[in-house]
């Protein structure tokens, strides 16, 4: 888990609906004191569900930003473990659910001393759609249903990918060793020959 970054002592002097800035006293090296700061965001979970051999992916559009494909993702709610905000958002903007989850890393979502935000990517295998998606009026939702061999062209053929994708992409075609475990954990085993 990436460290917390905002020191206990600090003090919450704005509480947004996503964001928080806190303020604490800091000694300088000449003994002086300097109030520093730095903004918490609530953490993120992005999901990367399966169904047979196929990965399911969103393009979304919101308000605020252009259309643009990617995985299901979505804040953490206030005292919301990340599995069960996985699982929510899952659920609400493709209408599928998995009982088989995999935590695939926590990592900083902005690597800065001032900015307080983790990202949790899970995995969600075998995934079965067991209601309508419950779209929020923000947001505009496709779903697309991509194959393994695709999937790893798709920096080169979608303008509008995630930027984050792209790089995750494009580390796990370093190596044929890197593709297969990356196509392990997301298929399992018994859907590898599909």
């Amino acid at each position: 888990m990436p460290k917390n970054k905002i020191p206990k002592i600090a003090k919450r002097v704005f509480k947004g609906v996503i964001w928080d800035t806190y303020h604490w006293k800091q000694k300088m090296f000449d003994g002086s004191y300097e109030t520093f700061e730095a903004v918490k965001r609530l953490d993120t979970v992005i999901i990367v569900p399966t169904i047979r051999n196929k990965i399911i992916m969103i393009e979304e559009e919101q308000p605020d930003k252009p259309k643009s494909m990617g995985f299901i993702s979505g804040k953490i709610e206030r005292k919301e473990r990340p599995l069960i905000a996985a699982k929510r958002e899952l659920l609400e903007e493709t209408g599928f659910k998995s009982n088989n989850w995999i935590l695939l890393e926590i990592r900083e979502a902005i690597k800065s001393q001032k900015v307080d935000w983790n990202l949790f990517m899970y995995i969600a295998r075998d995934c079965k759609r067991v209601a309508k998606p419950k779209i929020e009026s923000g947001e505009k939702i496709k779903i697309k249903y991509i194959d393994f061999s695709t999937f790893l062209l798709l920096p080169n053929k979608i303008k509008n990918l995630d930027y984050d994708l792209k790089e995750d992409i494009n580390k796990i075609k370093n190596s044929k060793e890197t593709i297969w475990n990356f196509k392990k954990q997301l298929f399992g085993e018994s859907n590898l020959s599909n």
